[in-house]
């Protein structure tokens, strides 16, 4: 489906949505009890766009952050990535949308201990079958896409939380995924941090980079050109800026 949107010259232009929910409903067993986490939601993001979902614990912004993901699946209602439709495909070509059209940023960075900075970078890449050589040039214009190439040889725990996120960050960028997902990318991190973290992504957007960030912290969100306020599993309001 494509979509009429208006420019500032008042001629229309035809875009595509990079990821497009219709009627989505999820819901999980608790014991005896099944707790519905998404209510029939529909949401439509456009290619570069930044957008924030928020709301408090258990408004539904991780169930839906876990679907956008292709980490779950609904229960109700139809999802596509990028012009893929997620339910008609199986858990492998699922998996293989998932490594190709999104770079996942987490709250706890995710870095395997063992690896340097270089290293954790190119795994997404190993995933996706691209040969050694072509990882190894890649990783490094990520890592100097994000002011780490001097840290590269570094293992995590010679690192800051800041250093951490900014390799995360890259590793997410390195098969030029059509959606950045972050969940909670600044929870970890002090006032500086955070600060700059926030700078990287907003510069990473006007680059043409669409983010989608889930985040509790209204400070953060404010970074964000468009917020989403989630409540019992529904979309109670949707902000442009």
């Amino acid at each position: 489906m494509t979509y009429a949107i208006p420019n500032l010259s008042g001629n229309q232009r035809t875009v595509r949505p990079v990821i497009q929910l219709e009627g989505v409903s999820k819901a999980y067993s608790v014991g005896d009890a099944s707790i519905v986490a998404l209510n029939n939601v529909s949401l439509t993001i456009y290619p570069g766009e930044f957008v924030a979902v928020t709301g408090a614990s258990g408004s539904g912004k991780s169930t839906l952050m876990s679907l956008i993901g292709c980490l779950d699946r609904p229960d109700q209602g139809n999802i596509s990535l990028a012009d893929e439709p997620l339910g008609l495909i199986n858990d492998n070509r699922v998996a293989a949308v998932r490594n190709r059209k999104i770079g996942f940023i987490f709250q706890s960075f995710n870095l395997i201990p063992r690896l340097t900075a270089l290293h954790n970078v190119e795994l997404p890449m190993i995933y996706a079958g691209i040969p050694p050589a072509q990882r190894l040039q890649r990783a490094k214009i990520a890592l100097q896409i994000v002011g780490m190439q001097d840290r590269a040889l570094h293992s995590p725990s010679q690192l800051s939380g800041g250093q951490q996120q900014r390799i995360a960050i890259a590793r997410a960028l390195v098969n030029n995924p059509d959606v950045i997902l972050a969940d909670e990318p600044t929870g970890s991190l002090d006032a500086a941090n955070v600060d700059e973290v926030m700078k990287l992504l907003v510069q990473l957007n006007k680059k043409g980079k669409t983010v989608v960030l889930v985040t509790h912290d209204m400070q953060v969100a404010n970074f964000a050109e468009r917020t989403i306020f989630m409540r019992d599993g529904n979309i109670v309001s949707d902000i442009r800026r």
